[in-house]
C-alpha cells in the first residue's frame, strides 16, 4: 500500500513539474512575440477597413493610425504588443483640415504637372476634402481636383477659352475676376466668356460666405460692370 501511495505522488509530482514546463515555454513564446512595426501595423489597418494609410505614429506602445475611406478620414488605434484594434473613430471636419496640405504644397503639386498659370486654389470641404486648382494654359484652363490629404491628382477637366491674345477680347479673365471680387466678397465659383449682339463681356459666379450666390457681368473691353444679380 505504502508503495502504491509513494508512487501516486511520484506521479503527481512529475505531472505538476511538467505543467510547469509547459506553462514556461508559452510565457516564453508570449514573451519573445515580436512586436507590430509600423509597416505592419498600417496593413493590419488597410487590410481590416480597406480605403488608404495617411499616417502611422506611435506612443506609449500604440499606433495611432489615419485611414481615409470615401466617407471621411479615420483614427484606428492599434496595440503595438498584440496587434489588437484597440480603438476607432471618424475625424471631425476640423480635424481633417488641420492634416490638409499647405496651398503652397499643392501649388508645388501642380506646377511640377503642369507649365500653365495657377489661377485660383480654393479648398472645398466635404467628408473628403479636395483641393479645387485653375490652371490656365495658352487658350484652354484646366480644373485640376487634388486630394487634400495625399496630394493626389483625382481629376483634370480641360475647358477651351478664348485667347487672352485676341485683341478683340480686351481685358483678361484674371483682370475680370479682380474687379468682380472688388464689387462682391467672396469665392469664385466659374467665369465665362460671352458674346452677343457684339457685345462681349464676362459673367463671373461668386459664391457668398452666407450661401448666396452672384452673378457680376463685365464688359469685356470697357471693363464696365454692366449688373449684379443675386440668388438666394
Amino acid at each position: 500500500m505504502k508503495f502504491l501511495q509513494k508512487k501516486g505522488t511520484l506521479i503527481l509530482l512529475a505531472a505538476a513539474i511538467l505543467m510547469i514546463v509547459i506553462f514556461w515555454q508559452l510565457a516564453g513564446r508570449l514573451s519573445s512575440a515580436e512586436p507590430l512595426s509600423q509597416t505592419e501595423a498600417g496593413e493590419l489597418v488597410q487590410d481590416l477597413y480597406g480605403g488608404k494609410i495617411i499616417e502611422v505614429a506611435e506612443k506609449n506602445g500604440t499606433y495611432h493610425t489615419v485611414i481615409q475611406s470615401d466617407s471621411g478620414l479615420y483614427n484606428v488605434s492599434v496595440n503595438r504588443q498584440s496587434g489588437e484594434i484597440a480603438g476607432i473613430h471618424k475625424q471631425e471636419v476640423e480635424q481633417q483640415k488641420k492634416m490638409s496640405l499647405s496651398k503652397n504644397e499643392i501649388e508645388e503639386i501642380v506646377q511640377a504637372e503642369f507649365n500653365g498659370e495657377i489661377v485660383s486654389i480654393d479648398l472645398e470641404e466635404s467628408d473628403r476634402p479636395v483641393y479645387k486648382v485653375a490652371v490656365k494654359e495658352e487658350t484652354a484652363e484646366t480644373t485640376v481636383t487634388i486630394d487634400s490629404l495625399t496630394g493626389e491628382i483625382v481629376d483634370k477637366a480641360r475647358k477651351e477659352i478664348p485667347s487672352s491674345d485676341d485683341p478683340s477680347q480686351g481685358i483678361t479673365k484674371e483682370q475680370a475676376v479682380k474687379i468682380a471680387k472688388e464689387q462682391v466678397n467672396g469665392k469664385v465659383d466659374d467665369v465665362e466668356f460671352e458674346e452677343s449682339d457684339g457685345l462681349l463681356y464676362y459673367l463671373i459666379e461668386i459664391e457668398m460666405n452666407n450661401g448666396s450666390e452672384a452673378t457680376v457681368q463685365i464688359n469685356a473691353i470697357t471693363e464696365e460692370v454692366l449688373s449684379i444679380t443675386w440668388d438666394d
